[in-house]
């Protein structure tokens, strides 16, 4: 059980071992170990962060420091936008009877055919028979009035809509 990786303890590191650059290991413990390790990253930490931000930086990757608080805004409004879609979408399926579509039956199909737009009706046509077909139509178009009654009563597509433009504008970022 020595070899463990839960059972190593930390080596100890001495100021003599630690680059100092500019200063910044002038204030640390003469021996950093478990005990102080966290205390001694989190001052720190904070130095580096509390640098003045107004100064000209270097070339290179743009610091966590800069890009943290824009990332978490906008990952918090993202959370906040898809909670928002998902209670809707419970809201909107409650409302309107379920989704807008209709189950057309089809001779020599066991199972029924969901259609979602007329266009799908129209191309399945030629296997119904007139009756099916105008109880199809009139059975989508009924869903679809319901659908779209309750869509403006609750915003649902103004919410779907605020979350793929969050989505498309995060991943840009």
């Amino acid at each position: 059980m020595a070899d463990s990786e839960t059972s190593r303890t930390l080596p100890a590191i001495s100021r003599r071992k630690a680059m100092t650059q500019g200063g910044i290991a002038e204030n640390l413990p003469d021996v950093i170990d478990r005990r102080n390790l966290l205390a001694v990253a989190a001052r720190l930490l904070s130095e580096k962060i509390a640098q003045p931000v107004g100064q000209p930086r270097a070339s290179g990757p743009t610091p966590v420091r800069e890009m943290w608080p824009r990332w978490y805004a906008c990952h918090q409004q993202q959370v906040r936008t898809t909670h928002l879609r998902r209670r809707l979408e419970v809201q909107m399926l409650r409302a309107a009877g379920g989704f807008p579509i209709a189950e057309l039956q089809i001779v020599g199909n066991a199972a029924p055919v969901v259609v979602q737009s007329l266009a799908d009706i129209k191309r399945l046509a030629n296997q119904m028979d007139a009756g099916a077909l105008s109880r199809a139509k009139a059975e989508l178009c009924r869903r679809r009035k319901q659908w779209k009654e309750a869509d403006q009563r609750l915003s649902y597509s103004t919410a779907v809509a605020q979350v793929l433009q969050n989505k498309r504008g995060s991943s840009a970022g």
